[in-house]
């Protein structure tokens, strides 16, 4: 029987690729480690790998650790601000409500391969802070996914048998597979996987998944 629900943020819970690709732009202004902008489909691209990664995929000029610190600090900074000023809504329709009304039945969490503070201002963006019982990230535990999955579930001393991810991406898939959980697919989102335990095109399918996954 599943108990738990951990979830995945970008292309899952929300689609901020334009906003922050607006960030991640004045960030290679800025530093000038990269010529030209940074577009929405790059980014797609790169979401669900950590961030040193990303930034090195994406900023070619960062050869140093010190490069790569200071850019990280003006990418958490910048992205930051670009989302604070933002009044779109930014998720995708009704797994907010969703979220909430899974609350009920099942202990939500969050676990990303973002900064330390994303989260936070997602769930500060999205009114969704009072439903999730805990979260990480990259940027907290230093670890790959499957490794932030792991320190979240024995934290809170979950079972892999009562709980599963949701995620968009093959590496969310990698990675619930390499923390022993059974991986529920949001079909809308970045990516495409190709075996899932289960798979869902909009919210209101989502329960059915879940539920499928503890048969």
């Amino acid at each position: 029987m599943i108990k738990n629900l951990i979830f995945d943020v970008d292309g899952t819970i929300w689609d901020n690729t334009e906003i922050v690709a607006g960030a991640w732009t004045e960030v290679a202004k800025l530093t000038g480690f990269r010529d030209g902008i940074i577009t929405a489909e790059e980014l797609r691209g790169e979401f669900g790998k950590p961030m040193d990664e990303i930034i090195h995929n994406l900023f070619s000029g960062v050869q140093s650790e010190s490069d790569l610190a200071r850019t990280n600090d003006l990418v958490n900074e910048i992205e930051d601000r670009f989302l604070r000023e933002c009044s779109m809504d930014l998720t995708y329709t009704g797994i907010v409500d969703t979220i909430r009304e899974l609350a009920g039945e099942f202990a939500i969490f969050i676990v990303s391969n973002c900064q330390d503070g994303y989260i936070e201002l997602m769930l500060e963006k999205t009114g969704l802070l009072g439903y999730v019982r805990d979260f990480t990230c990259f940027g907290v535990t230093g670890l790959p996914k499957s490794g932030s999955i792991m320190k979240l579930m024995d934290r809170n001393q979950l079972e892999g048998e009562e709980t599963v991810y949701i995620g968009d991406t093959q590496g969310d898939y990698d990675a619930t597979k390499e923390a022993g959980l059974k991986f529920i697919f949001a079909g809308y989102g970045f990516g495409h996987v190709e075996t899932p335990d289960a798979v869902f095109y909009k919210s209101s399918e989502l329960k059915n998944a879940v539920l499928s996954c503890g048969k």
